[in-house]
C-alpha cells in the first residue's frame, strides 16, 4: 500500500443501546487490524477515530476493550502500528463519574489527553474565524471589524462546526474579500445577535449606522448596486440615493 495511511472514522453518537451496536463496530475494528497488518509503517499508523466517544453505548463499550486487549498483547509481539483516537464534547471523565463509559476502558485510552477550548471560552474567535475562512474560499478573506465584534460576542453553541457553516453561507453570497455583518445575516451569528441581548460588557459597541451598512453591502458586493440592493431588501434608486447621500465613492 502507499500513500497515507488511512483513517476509519465511528461516530459513536449514531449506535442504539443493543448487542447489535458490536456488529457496527467489530467489523470497522477488525478492519483497521487487517490494514495494520499490510501498511507499510513508515506511513504512519493505521487509526481508528471515535467521534463522540462519551455517547458510545456500554455493548459498544465491551467490544472496544476486547479489541484493546487483543491489541497491546499484539504490540508485545511488535505486531504493526495500530492506533485508537477518541473525540468527545465533554470531559470523558465527567462522563465515567456519571457512569456512562467505563472507568477500565477509560485509563486504556487515555494514554495522551488534549483539551481544546471551546469557542466561546477563547480570547479571539474571530483570528480562527479568519484563517478558517481563508482556507474555506481558497483566497485571503478579511474581516470586517463590525464582522469580527459579532463572531466575539457569539456563544457558539454548535462550536467549530456552527462557526464553519455560518462562513460557509457567507462566502456563498460575498462577492468580495472582506466578509462583513451583511455577509453574515442570514447565519446564525448575526440571527442570534439580533434576536437575543447579550449583556453590554460583552458586546463591543461600535457603530454600524446605515452609512457602514450601505458601505459594507457595496464591498461585500465588489460595488455591484444592484447586489447591494438585493442583500439589504431596497430597490437600486434607493441604494444609488444613499451612495450620494453619505458620499460614498468607489475605491479605485
Amino acid at each position: 500500500m502507499t500513500g497515507a495511511a488511512p483513517v476509519l472514522k465511528v461516530d459513536c453518537a449514531t449506535m442504539g443501546s443493543t448487542p447489535e451496536d458490536q456488529d457496527v463496530l467489530r467489523p470497522i475494528l477488525s478492519q483497521a487490524r487487517v490494514l495494520s497488518l499490510l501498511s507499510d509503517t513508515s506511513e504512519g499508523a493505521v487509526t481508528v477515530l471515535l467521534d463522540n466517544l462519551s455517547e458510545m453505548p456500554s455493548e459498544a463499550q465491551a467490544e472496544l476493550r476486547r479489541f484493546l486487549d487483543e491489541l497491546e498483547a499484539e504490540r508485545s509481539e511488535g505486531a504493526p502500528r495500530l492506533r485508537v483516537v477518541g473525540l468527545s464534547r465533554q470531559p470523558l471523565l465527567d462522563a465515567v463519574a456519571e457512569r456512562r463509559f467505563r472507568d477500565d476502558l477509560y485509563y486504556l485510552l487515555a494514554g495522551a489527553r488534549i483539551s481544546l477550548p471551546p469557542l466561546r471560552a477563547r480570547e479571539q474567535p474571530e483570528v480562527l474565524a479568519q484563517v478558517l475562512a481563508t482556507k474555506l474560499a481558497g483566497r485571503r478573506i478579511d474581516l470586517s471589524a463590525e464582522a469580527a465584534a459579532l463572531i466575539r460576542a457569539h456563544p457558539f453553541p454548535g462550536n467549530l462546526r456552527e462557526l464553519r457553516t455560518a462562513l460557509e453561507c457567507a462566502l456563498m453570497t460575498a462577492a468580495g474579500d472582506c466578509l462583513t455583518p451583511v455577509d453574515l445575516h442570514p447565519t446564525s451569528i448575526a440571527r442570534d445577535a439580533a434576536l437575543t441581548a447579550a449583556p453590554a460588557a460583552q458586546v463591543p459597541r461600535l457603530s454600524y449606522d446605515e452609512a457602514t451598512m450601505i458601505r459594507d453591502a457595496l464591498t461585500s458586493s465588489r460595488w455591484n448596486v444592484s447586489e447591494a440592493a438585493r442583500r439589504l431588501g431596497v430597490s437600486r434608486a434607493t441604494i444609488n440615493r444613499k451612495i450620494k447621500l453619505h458620499g460614498l465613492t468607489r475605491p479605485s
